[in-house]
């Protein structure tokens, strides 16, 4: 096979120019570069919205160094697999899980490491060897964080915008960015909105402890968006951590690649085979929309709309609707909500998420829906007063209740009629 000159960068969960690997990689050829990035077919509204934010910024900071953009639909396996037809002597460089064997493989795609730890790729039965527990995956991941050195390095822009005089003339020419819903977001897309939310964040590391399970101390890095389409580097959150000594925080990167290890491939898998990228593992979509009859469609609908009669789990609710974000500590207890209603489909808590979140992520989200399912609903009127004592969040979000104290507002039913609810319903159920 001739050698190649072209690169086709392909992003994936790297949306990113700083300390990113691929582009660097790619760079490194000193060969012209295009950037592809495949839509995916399975994004809600806000994260489609997320996503047009961060790629128009992306391509804005590779239009500056002559590297075009080039976002693509349907099956991206297939996408580049005409890109590449089109260019016979290009060579794909890509964080997407691959299988490579031979020569010709070798020479046309190149896989670079996005993660902490290396995916075993050259398996794809995702039953045969499960992730070690999870104290294990911890130490084997911590270990590795601590030993990168931290040398992502910076490309050489100028060298790169030199070579790019030698770009094909056909991939010149970018089609502008798909439309997009404008959904409101908590959570901005973006590189540069992700760093600045990482600079405001690192000085309250230190507090996490005490204030990641308040939901009104705004104690968490609201950064899981960012995370979740790689506008930060993970290995350069790490060393930040560990320089910070902020083990907990520290603790929920860990926690996401290993629910991702536990449900392998959920991004797809491919592999390089008679002269073009071939699918093996379909990259998982959400979950179907669990049928229900008309009494738990009602009760779901109620959950969804934050009319439950739990205050906590209604202004979460309401929270999550507006802004397609919820805290961590709230997710689980509104996963629990649904699963322990009688009868309510396994997967209901699972969907609204896939459709409402823009961090949504199916390891993740799955992993946390299982778990909320598989532990008894606590009682949530406890459970609110330790979340959120003096009901801050709750009267942010539920103006019907903001005039009551702390000490009616987590369970205004108990009051009787002494008390105005302004129409707030009563409890659904019996906890």
């Amino acid at each position: 096979m001739p050698a190649p000159t072209l690169i086709l960068l392909h992003f994936t969960r790297n949306l990113r120019l700083a300390a990113n690997p691929a582009l660097n990689a790619a760079l490194r050829f000193g060969l012209p570069v295009a950037g592809v990035f495949v839509w995916p077919q399975h994004a809600n509204p806000r994260q489609q919205t997320f996503l047009r934010q961060t790629l128009a910024e992306l391509s804005d900071g590779l239009t500056a160094h002559g590297i075009p953009l080039h976002v693509l639909h349907g099956s991206a396996a297939d996408a580049l697999n005409g890109l590449m037809a089109r260019h016979p002597s290009a060579r794909l460089v890509t964080a997407q899980a691959v299988r490579l064997a031979g020569s010709e493989a070798a020479n046309r795609v190149l896989r670079v490491q996005e993660e902490i730890l290396a995916v075993p790729v050259m398996r794809h039965d995702a039953d045969a060897a499960p992730p070690p527990d999870f104290s294990v995956f911890r130490q084997a991941w911590l270990r590795q964080a601590q030993a990168d050195d931290g040398t992502d390095g910076e490309p050489d822009w100028a060298a790169a915008e030199r070579i790019q005089h030698g770009l094909p003339e056909e991939l010149r020419d970018v089609p502008p960015l798909p439309d997009a819903p404008d959904a409101p977001l908590l959570q901005q897309g973006g590189e540069t909105a992700a760093q600045a939310a990482w600079r405001a964040f690192v000085p309250k590391l230190a507090l996490y402890p005490l204030l990641k399970d308040l939901p009104a101390q705004k104690g968490t890095s609201q950064l899981s968006a960012a995370l979740r389409f790689g506008l930060l580097s993970v290995r350069a959150l790490a060393r930040e951590a560990l320089r910070q000594d902020a083990p907990q925080w520290l603790e929920g990167l860990v926690y996401a690649d290993y629910c991702r290890r536990k449900m392998p491939f959920s991004d797809g898998l491919w592999t390089w085979e008679n002269g073009g990228l071939r699918e093996i593992l379909p990259s998982a979509p959400p979950p179907e929309t669990p049928a229900a009859d008309s009494a738990r469609s009602e009760a779901l609908s109620r959950w969804q709309r934050g009319e439950t009669g739990v205050p906590l789990v209604d202004a979460a609710m309401r929270s999550l609707v507006r802004s397609g974000w919820l805290h961590p500590r709230l997710r689980l207890l509104c996963a629990a909500f649904p699963a322990a209603l009688p009868d309510m489909p396994a997967a209901a808590a699972e969907r609204f998420f896939a459709d409402t979140l823009a961090d949504y992520d199916p390891a993740l989200c799955r992993a946390g829906c299982r778990e909320a399912a598989a532990g008894r609903l606590k009682n949530p009127f406890v459970q609110s007063q330790h979340l959120d004592p003096d009901g801050r969040f709750i009267r942010s979000h539920l103006p019907e209740l903001a005039h009551l104290d702390s000490s009616l507002i987590h369970a205004p039913h108990r009051a009787g009629s002494g008390i105005e609810r302004n129409g707030y319903p009563a409890p659904m159920a019996d906890f």
